[in-house]
């Protein structure tokens, strides 16, 4: 079964942002517009004319994201992948359940249309795991997907 592909909600106040974001989600290239995604080395990033380059990394196994705004040192989108036990009341023994959390860094003294941008990143990845979860083992229960935001420690 494909997963179904990822959209833009059709209400959006900012559709050519979030169309951008999937190009740079999906490494796909978009030379035209005000948000353009180009290829450079091995990555992909996304130019806004007034910000920073926002670049994204993306682990071809697993779920793991970064997206790094190219003026930081560190992440400002990650996520974290964790599993747990569940005890089932029913059959007296335990279940898997994973986890992921995409953390949503943020910090005062950024810029808001980051901030903003980074908001509407955070929510397409959601999606985009949502979307592309393997099938449930047997004993596992369904994995729960997150955003989480958290201030950025000074």
């Amino acid at each position: 079964m494909t997963p179904s592909p990822i959209q833009f909600q059709q209400d959006s106040p900012f559709p050519l942002l979030e169309s951008a974001l999937l190009n740079l989600l999906k490494r796909e290239e978009r030379k035209w517009g005000y948000f353009q995604v180009k290829q450079e080395n091995q990555d992909y990033v996304l130019c806004i004319p007034s910000l920073p380059k926002l670049k994204i990394s993306k682990s071809t196994r697993s779920y793991a994201y970064r997206a790094y705004w190219l003026n930081k040192k560190e992440p400002s989108i990650a996520v974290q992948r964790k599993e747990r036990s569940i005890p089932d009341p029913k059959t007296k023994r335990e279940k898997k359940q994973k986890t992921y959390e995409v953390l949503q860094y943020f910090d005062e003294r950024d810029n808001p249309q980051q901030q903003k941008i980074n908001a509407i990143l955070a929510d397409l990845i959601k999606g985009e795991i949502e979307n592309t979860l393997p099938p449930l083992e047997i004993g596992e229960m369904k994995p729960i997907v997150t955003i989480i935001k958290r201030d950025r420690i000074l």
